[in-house]
């Protein structure tokens, strides 16, 4: 399986599909700034038989603008999009990772028409990787596409904005249908339906570094008193026993709110609601999680690792801006059924 690459990212496409066909080669991987100089030729001249891509999410975000085509990140991906309409040698599959919210965007539009007249067929989900047994939040839109017709879906089977919620077939993965409270983090109702919901989910503690790998660098990891001053009332607090954990973001530890959990270390673990005077949390010896545990949960293998010159909080920068490899392991091997 010759693969290419595009917003590679630090690998995690790479990664996922190394899991699932270990023989496969990437041929090339392109990041963001070089994609506008790629040319058919160049693209004709790989015969790849798969691409990958997770194009930059900023131009779909809800956070964000939502200038979607208009936005320059997404130059590269347009002109992606326009090569495969032009190019000789398609590839066999395609698969495409990005936030949720890309399956109503006009970027999505643009490869829908190109993938329909060069006669794919396709399939688009929202999954997370908590419905694969990973305690951790991250609900992503993917886009499968093959020359091979897919075997016909249920109509029962869940869906979101024409999105299938679980992959067919796949008795990993499970439906999680989130119910109202979910979203009241630091309740204690908020508490017991995320892990009832994530009971299939292995606890955190099966992701977390042992205390001698820790030694004595952990105390770069505790949350600051000054950040449990000014934002103690807003983190979203778990601790080892818990099955679920909030989505990691590349601004984890620089911003506290939406961008990750902080986990407690001091036993007895205290249960939501948790009170949040200063002094309280400053007793349950709240850290950060590090890169290596944030690299389990999205899926990473424990060979994958940084050059010495990267820095723990550039890891975990990184890390967050990537994608949960267990999952697109998951769709590659429905893809390749």
């Amino acid at each position: 399986m010759d693969a290419l690459e595009f917003f590679s990212g630090i690998g995690g496409l790479h990664a996922a599909l190394t899991q699932v066909q270990p023989e496969s080669h990437i041929l090339a991987s392109f990041d963001i700034n070089p994609n506008a100089y790629l040319v058919a030729k160049e693209i004709n001249e790989y015969k790849a038989d798969i691409w990958l891509l997770s194009p930059p999410c900023q131009p779909h975000t809800r956070q964000g603008m939502q200038k979607d085509c208009s936005d320059s990140r997404s130059d590269g991906f347009l002109h992606i999009v326009s090569l495969l309409g032009a190019i000789s040698h398609i590839p066999q599959y395609l698969l495409l990772e990005n936030v949720e919210g890309f399956e109503k965007s006009e970027s999505r539009e643009r490869l829908m028409t190109v993938l329909k007249e060069r006669d794919y067929h396709v399939q688009e989900f929202i999954l997370s990787p908590n419905q694969f047994g990973v305690p951790n939040q991250r609900d992503r839109y993917f886009l499968i596409a093959r020359i091979r017709a897919f075997p016909e879906v249920e109509n029962t089977l869940p869906r979101i904005h024409n999105c299938l919620r679980v992959i067919p077939g796949n008795k990993n993965c499970h439906y999680i249908e989130y119910k109202n409270g979910t979203a009241e983090m630091g309740t204690k109702e908020s508490q017991e339906l995320w892990n009832s919901m994530n009971a299939n989910c292995a606890p955190l503690s099966s992701f977390l570094d042992n205390e001698v790998v820790l030694g004595k660098d952990i105390t770069q990891y505790r949350v600051p008193r000054r950040v449990l001053e000014k934002s103690g009332r807003i983190l979203d607090i778990v601790s080892p026993t818990d099955h679920y954990s909030c989505c990691f973001t590349k601004a984890y530890r620089k911003y506290q709110t939406g961008t990750g959990s902080v986990l407690q270390t001091e036993e007895p673990y205290q249960q939501a609601p948790i009170c949040r005077d200063v002094d309280n949390l400053l007793k349950l010896g709240l850290r950060y999680f590090t890169s290596s545990e944030m690299k389990r949960l999205h899926g990473f293998p424990e060979s994958f690792g940084f050059p010495d010159e990267v820095n723990e909080n550039q890891r975990a920068k990184l890390v967050g801006n990537s994608l949960s490899v267990s999952v697109v392991a998951e769709l590659l091997r429905y893809l390749f059924q």
